[in-house]
């Protein structure tokens, strides 16, 4: 399973290691707009990023399950392809779209960070919340 602080981490080493290698945009968007909002939540069980670096045209979008079993999404807004705001709502799980090997390559590729454990975790809650 990977923690956030370990998500956080991998991003700073790798855009260490290899500048500019991740897009530019999309580190500032972690870093002014992410960052902040997952800090702010004391009791993240797992996270689950989709589209992180932008290999898609969809939004960067974090899926986030709470201890006290909240599901929540964060979707970055943009106006004219500029990031402006990171909101974090409180989701029901019907809403979840997930396609695992899709929303993963991005993130295992560029950081080498398996998620399948976060979304194992995340499936099984939703799941469990539809019975």
């Amino acid at each position: 399973m990977v923690t956030n602080e370990e998500l956080e981490q991998a991003i700073w080493e790798y855009d260490k290691l290899v500048h500019g290698s991740i897009n530019p945009d999309k580190v500032r968007e972690y870093k002014e707009f992410i960052k902040p909002k997952l800090d702010e939540i004391t009791n993240i069980k797992v996270i689950y990023p989709k589209n992180l670096f932008g290999v898609t045209n969809k939004p960067t979008e974090i899926i986030i399950l709470t201890e006290d079993d909240k599901l929540m999404r964060g979707v970055i807004k943009k106006q004219c392809n500029i990031a402006y705001s990171f909101d974090i709502e409180k989701i029901d799980p019907e809403e979840i779209e997930m396609n695992y090997k899709e929303d993963n390559n991005d993130v295992g590729k560029n950081l080498g960070l398996d998620f399948s454990g976060n979304i194992k975790i995340i499936r099984d809650f939703i799941v469990k919340s539809q019975r």
